[in-house]
């Protein structure tokens, strides 16, 4: 049984569109969580939303959902 799949991304990332379509295609169960700014992956740590993006990440892992 493969586990939920959470995607993250910037709205203004130029990867967005792409991120939204897999999203889209993806089985369930699954969730989304579209953050403001322009951050790539990673690089999202290095802004303001770094303990918000944590957090998500964190709750993510610790619902029952696996």
């Amino acid at each position: 049984v493969v586990g939920a799949l959470f995607y993250i991304v910037s709205d203004g990332d130029r990867l967005a569109a792409s991120v939204k379509d897999q999203y889209e295609r993806a089985p369930e169960p699954k969730r989304l969580e579209i953050l403001r700014g322009d951050a790539h992956a990673q690089h999202i740590f290095k802004t303001d939303l770094a303990d918000d993006l944590t957090d998500l990440i964190v709750e993510f892992l610790l619902a029952d959902q696996f």
